[in-house]
């Protein structure tokens, strides 16, 4: 039994099933596929869904995934620091990490979403809230 990880056609509930473990949540897909199955039953939306539902949606969330850490390992955080500062001063450090932050989210969304806007359902109304899931696992918990 799953709870709360695939929903037959449409982009998990808001980050990632409202997960605490990301970490875990990306293992999720391969114990479902390694049973043997044709049809999956969410329990979400009166959807049921097939084994290639499963194998989309564990598609989706590494691509979220993967994109998050590509965007902020390369993101040059001093220079949007510095840009930041010219408008917003250099004495709330939090509004300055903040803004370290929403670039990632944002080029993150801006890069992923015409990859999924059209597979997906929800993908409109959750991908921001999945980029920042995978934000945090990225910035602080990503042990690989």
């Amino acid at each position: 039994m799953a709870i709360d990880c695939v929903t037959a056609g449409y982009a998990p509930f808001q980050g990632f099933d409202i997960t605490t473990n990301f970490h875990q949540y990306m293992k999720v897909f391969d114990e479902l596929l390694a049973y043997d199955f044709d049809t999956f039953v969410g329990g979400h939306l009166t959807s049921t869904g097939t084994r290639q539902d499963v194998e989309i949606t564990k598609e989706f969330t590494l691509d979220v995934y993967n994109t998050v850490k590509r965007v902020h390992n390369n993101l040059d955080q001093a220079a949007v620091v510095s840009e930041a500062a010219k408008t917003i001063g250099t004495d709330n450090e939090f509004l300055l990490f903040k803004v370290i932050l929403d670039k990632a989210a944002n080029d993150s969304v801006k890069e992923l979403q015409p990859r999924w806007i059209n597979r997906l359902a929800g993908v409109d109304v959750w991908l921001e809230s999945h980029v920042r899931t995978a934000l945090i696992y990225v910035r602080w918990d990503d042990k690989e």
